[in-house]
């Protein structure tokens, strides 16, 4: 069976990289993987030296900066033209940029349901803090650091706001656990392969009881299937 094609973005650190580096590594060679990140220039060194002899194997290093128009296109048409098509776009992001990642969200929701009627699945993969380079600035009590950095908001209306936020139910709104990076890996490589994944999955209870909170279907497949049968 052929590999899978598989472009990430973001893959200079943080789980863009692990889950390249994971999936690249597949003892059973089912992936075949373009890393993408927006400078190579400066970035590519620490992905080079972990990748080993999977570099320019199952494990290809590009440059792609989401925001210019010319690299996308670059980059997506050297991979068809040599692989004749891409399989799995993976665009990872950070949990804490709520706006930009509320904009996916809603911009995935839309898009899932008519791509289904043509077999391409859209999958939102939602972790809480997982521990990569960025996440480790909070140290062991990540609570701790929101309510520190909420303390230093000036104004006393806005600064209650967010201290509402940070300290009505820790455990529950951020969590103090971080997940490996290798975790969201796997869950990702499962994701891949299955032959119908779900829209939504949350990669700790955390965030499944979020999830439950905002939805009575946390998997995301009751609306999609009821946009599907309008």
């Amino acid at each position: 069976m052929a590999s899978q094609v598989i472009l990430i973005t973001g893959c200079a650190q943080g789980i863009g990289k692990e889950t390249a580096l994971f999936l690249a590594r597949d003892p059973q060679r089912r992936f075949k993987v373009y890393a993408t990140m927006r400078n190579m220039a400066t970035r590519q060194e620490e992905l080079k030296t972990e990748a080993g002899n999977i570099l320019d194997d199952t494990l290809f290093i590009r440059e792609l900066d989401v925001t210019k128009q010319e690299t996308i296109d670059e980059t997506v048409m050297e991979i068809v033209n040599n692989e004749g098509q891409i399989d799995v776009l993976a665009v990872p992001i950070i949990i804490q940029y709520h706006a930009s990642k509320f904009a996916l969200e809603g911009f995935s929701e839309s898009i899932a349901p008519p791509l289904r009627k043509f077999n391409i699945w859209v999958s939102l993969i939602e972790p809480g803090l997982v521990a990569t380079k960025m996440a480790r600035q909070f140290g062991d009590n990540p609570t701790a650091v929101y309510i520190h950095k909420a303390n230093q908001i000036p104004g006393d209306e806005e600064r209650r706001i967010v201290m509402d936020m940070v300290t009505f139910d820790p455990e529950i709104v951020i969590g103090n656990e971080m997940q490996a990076p290798q975790e969201i890996a796997q869950l990702f490589q499962d994701v891949i392969l299955s032959p119908k994944p779900d829209f939504r999955y949350q990669t700790s209870q955390t965030i499944k009881r979020l999830a439950k909170q905002q939805f009575v279907d946390p998997t995301g497949n009751t609306i999609m299937n009821a946009w599907l049968k309008e």
